[in-house]
């Protein structure tokens, strides 16, 4: 009786600690970065502010940039980049590209993670922190 006592009361907390998590993860991004049809081309549409900073270098700035028929990148209106190489992963939420400038030079490949439905937070691999919030 006393095992029968103990198992349940370890196993009991572990099962509400699983639901708990089921349900907080359920509820962190909005519904439309839950369906299969998540378009992330409407996603980036807008007006949005980077920021970024790399410790290393002391530099720190921003820009005003906008995704532009689905892989233009400007700054301040004007073409900078072309994204190549766009891998999303709905289930995790990541979001990678490569920048790439005229003709066809590899700026940097970005890693972001969506937090949410107005901003995007990760590294690229020249070292930089990179902070995306929708205005």
């Amino acid at each position: 009786m006393i095992v029968v006592i103990i198992f349940l009361s370890l196993l009991i907390p572990a099962i509400l600690t699983d639901v708990i998590k089921f349900q907080i993860k359920n509820t962190k991004f909005p519904s439309k970065f839950k369906t299969s049809s998540f378009d992330l081309q409407q996603f980036l549409t807008g007006q949005w502010q980077l920021d970024y900073e790399n410790a290393l270098h002391n530099l720190r700035n921003n820009e005003s940039v906008t995704f532009d028929k689905g892989n233009q990148y400007k700054i301040q209106g004007q073409l900078c980049f072309v994204m190549t190489d766009i891998d999303f992963n709905e289930k995790k939420k990541e979001l990678k590209w490569t920048k790439t400038k005229y003709p066809n030079q590899k700026h940097s490949r970005e890693t972001l993670k969506i937090i949410n439905d107005k901003t995007m937070e990760g590294t690229d691999d020249i070292g930089f922190k990179l902070k995306y919030t929708k205005k």
